[in-house]
């Protein structure tokens, strides 16, 4: 789950045993799609049947109170999905939906540890917090490419997308002060040529033609070709040195 939601607790007995959980639940009864020509969050219609609601445990609970009152508590490995069917304890939501996360205090006393696969709320000496800010909506898709590079860089769980600098490549300026020198090779003929001259006349000259002489197949090939200009020739785009910026992500 990212962003993570991530809490703070205080006003708690050090003596206690807590056991911290964590669902989410549907705002309204509304489905929603996203307006590109707008970049607005429009009611498509009525809401899509919810899934059970399922609780995540936080995998480091029971905690003390005293433990509780020195640390952040983090959902950082709390997973959502749209599979209905999921079996692995994911919280199930259902996309183009709004949804609101809770955060569920469960106090015992030492020694009462809870049976995890039995937890009811309303049988539990519990408190529940909810945060208005940390509402989101459920989609299968980024709708925004800015949110997009953010997730990447931000996200530990997208390394894999990343360059070993830790940025998202997809989206960095190119600056590299050896642009200019390698323009001429983007002139379509000088490509024209070099794809020949690599591959058709090889693979000509080796499985149609095997007999024939590779300069006579040049020659048939290339006759319709206007001359090879001179590199030097070639005029180079006027390219401005400097690195691009990058636009910041608006608030």
């Amino acid at each position: 789950m990212f962003p993570t939601v991530k809490v703070s607790i205080s006003n708690i007995d050090i003596e206690g045993l807590y056991y911290i959980f964590l669902d989410v639940i549907p705002v309204d009864n509304k489905r929603y799609r996203y307006i590109y020509n707008k970049s607005a969050w429009l009611t498509a219609g009525k809401a899509e049947p919810a899934p059970k609601n399922r609780l995540y445990l936080h995998p480091d609970s029971p905690y003390t109170g005293e433990q509780l009152l020195k640390q952040v508590v983090s959902f950082e490995k709390a997973k959502l999905t749209n599979n209905e069917i999921d079996k692995a304890g994911h919280l199930i939501l259902n996309s183009m939906h709004k949804y609101q996360p809770r955060i569920h205090i469960v106090r015992r006393n030492k020694g009462q540890h809870l049976d995890q696969n039995k937890v009811s709320l309303t049988d539990e000496v519990h408190r529940t917090f909810v945060f208005p800010e940390t509402q989101f909506m459920a989609v299968t898709a980024y709708q925004n490419q800015l949110i997009t590079k953010l997730k990447i860089e931000k996200n530990p769980f997208a390394k894999g997308f990343r360059d070993p600098s830790g940025r998202s490549p997809e989206y960095e300026p190119d600056s590299r002060p050896e642009l200019p020198l390698i323009m001429p090779m983007y002139n379509p003929m000088l490509f024209q040529q070099a794809l020949l001259s690599q591959y058709y006349l090889k693979a000509a000259a080796a499985r149609v033609m095997p007999s024939l002489n590779p300069s006579v197949l040049s020659h048939v090939l290339l006759s319709q070709l206007p001359p090879m200009p001179n590199s030097s020739d070639i005029p180079l785009a006027n390219i401005n040195s400097s690195p691009a910026k990058s636009e910041s992500l608006p608030i």
